[in-house]
């Protein structure tokens, strides 16, 4: 089994209030584990308004598959246009 991880730090610039960075971080989520067989969820930071902080798994059986994958939701999120990625940490592990 091969388990790839990987945590995005985004910068968010129009948000004034916590409300507003849920609604981007949501949308953020959504999309990714829409397009992606993934799952996500927002890990960090959840009290500052001005980034976000979201964790992203991936399964399977091939370590180059799962490299992709994870690349593949690293560009997607890059090119949404809701935050700028500032960050972005990969491990890809086998079981």
């Amino acid at each position: 089994m091969v388990v790839g991880v990987m945590e995005m730090t985004f910068i968010l610039y129009e948000t004034a209030s916590l409300k507003d960075k849920r609604s981007v971080t949501k949308r953020l989520i959504n999309r990714i584990t829409s397009k992606f067989n993934a799952a996500a969820a927002e890990v960090d930071d959840m009290d500052a308004h001005s980034h976000c902080v979201i964790g992203v798994t991936v399964v399977g059986n091939e370590s180059k598959f799962i490299a992709s994958v994870l690349d593949n939701i690293e560009n997607f999120a890059a090119l949404l246009g809701l935050a700028e990625l500032y960050s972005c940490e990969k491990s890809v592990e086998t079981y």
